[in-house]
């Protein structure tokens, strides 16, 4: 088996439908409130999984997933989806030229009209594909996909093709869509006249640089259920990356969600970058609310436990595909310290952790014996920690709890206090110092719950744990014995 296996694509915007779902790992609830019928806003660092869950709302992408937890999601699924990747070649020249003020009204119509063709495009793909599924069995693609004659096809085309001011060589979603990549060539050579000072675009000649992107949606949504029997089918419109986009396109999209669309069957799904201006700036000058008009989910694990637990489901399904019959757990060994205090075990109280029998309980002794700045900050809070039993849940959270992390690697670092004030100082880095940041969670904290950092990080600990056959295990400077 080579180095490069299985989960070596990082990006899914480069991985097939099918590749997709096979590595997907479902995020605790956040599937669920995806699919509800509301615009959503879905924010997250580069890497934390936005594209990925847009592209599972793809009906391909549904079809080919095939997990325990697949089938029971796929009955609520009652949508279509069109996929909207963005595109940067043309955000950097777009932006560029359209701060020059003799050409930025033509450089903002090159690049609305540049977003408007992505879109029909992407329409015209997802006919395409749905057309590729139908007849194919499942609990929710029949109801959602009608086989389609040669003359509807033809019927769509053809209404389509008039609106969008478009000349297909012949009435079929394969020559709209081969038509509408023609248009974006157009759209590229008026781009580079404008950037290389012809200053005036013929719109007259170009009556295409003014079709509208929410018209020419609505009539491909009416056109497309009437010829289904499907007329009141639900569409969801998946803005991958709209971060990317010239802000003028931004501004447009987000104004959608404050009812410019057909919100009975149309939804916007926008994936964005954790802060974006336009849309802040949206929000504040039209009022935008994520109360009334759009639901927002968040992609970063505030409550690194349920980071842990979707990190350990995606590193396990590494392992899985890599034919390994092992769990991450197995892999890594446990951490230098256990992060016992999270563990749900009903034999041990929250306060029992913290004893002085335990090992949590043993780092926070060990501490105070040899650090008078935390024997300080201990008798401030009054605590003693040789009778724990004497505090409450809310003591516990305001003083040791609060201070866990700090106390672990405080103790893990520090030398014996020769002043008796504060610890002297910190142990010199050795070799030996990297365990603390080994086993698991250790390893699992550090992506922070981003499944691309995490598939970076493991990939070849996966990698070289295949060559060894599982046969050694990683120990806290390598694989043992290897």
């Amino acid at each position: 088996m080579s180095d490069s296996i299985f989960f070596d694509t990082f990006n899914a915007k480069h991985k097939t439908d099918a590749e997709i779902a096979s590595s997907f790992v479902l995020p605790d609830g956040t599937l669920e409130r995806l699919i509800s019928k509301d615009h959503t806003v879905l924010s997250g660092p580069r890497g934390s999984g936005k594209t990925t869950l847009l592209k599972m709302l793809t009906l391909p992408a549904l079809s080919n997933w095939t997990a325990p937890e697949a089938e029971p999601l796929k009955t609520s699924v009652n949508f279509v989806s069109v996929f909207v990747a963005a595109d940067r070649s043309w955000h950097g020249q777009l932006t560029s030229m359209a701060k020059q003020a003799q050409i930025k009204e033509h450089a903002e119509l090159l690049g609305m009209s540049a977003f408007t063709t992505h879109l029909f495009k992407a329409i015209i793909t997802a006919f395409i594909d749905w057309s590729r599924l139908e007849g194919k069995a499942g609990l929710f693609v029949p109801r959602l996909i009608t086989e389609l004659s040669a003359q509807s096809e033809r019927q769509i085309c053809s209404e389509l093709a008039d609106a969008w001011l478009l000349r297909p060589r012949a009435p079929t979603f394969l020559e709209m869509r081969a038509a509408l990549a023609k248009r974006l060539a157009d759209i590229g050579l008026l781009r580079n006249q404008l950037r290389y000072g012809v200053n005036f675009i013929d719109q007259s000649e170009n009556r295409f640089l003014m079709v509208d992107y929410r018209e020419g949606l609505a009539l491909a949504v009416s056109a497309h259920n009437q010829a289904s029997g499907l007329p009141d089918r639900r569409w969801f419109f998946l803005f991958d990356e709209m971060e990317v986009a010239p802000s003028f396109v931004q501004e447009s999209v987000f104004a959608d969600l404050r009812g410019q669309i057909d919100r009975e069957k149309i939804s916007y799904k926008l994936a964005l970058a954790p802060f974006n201006k336009n849309f802040r700036q949206s929000m504040d000058a039209q009022g935008i609310s994520p109360s009334n008009d759009y639901l927002h989910i968040d992609l970063s694990f505030p409550r690194k436990d349920k980071g842990y637990e979707f990190s350990r489901k995606l590193c396990n399904l590494m392992l899985e595909q890599a034919g390994m019959d092992s769990t991450v757990d197995d892999l890594l060994g446990t951490s230098f310290f256990s992060f016992e205090d999270e563990i749900n075990d009903d034999s041990i109280t929250t306060l029992g952790k913290y004893s002085a029998g335990r090992p949590l309980g043993a780092v926070f002794n060990r501490l105070a014996e040899k650090d008078a700045s935390f024997r300080a900050y201990l008798k401030d809070k009054r605590i003693d920690l040789s009778d724990i039993s004497a505090l409450d849940e809310h003591s516990l959270a305001k003083s040791l709890r609060k201070v866990r992390n700090i106390v672990v690697i405080r103790e893990y670092f520090s030398r014996p206090s020769r002043s008796d004030l504060q610890i002297d100082q910190l142990s010199a880095r050795s070799r030996k110092s990297v365990i603390i940041y080994t086993g698991s969670p250790s390893l699992l904290a550090l992506t922070e719950g981003n499944p691309r950092s995490l598939i970076n990080l493991m990939s070849p600990i996966v990698a070289q744990y295949v060559k060894v056959e599982g046969k050694r295990k990683m120990n806290r400077a390598g694989f043992a014995g290897g």
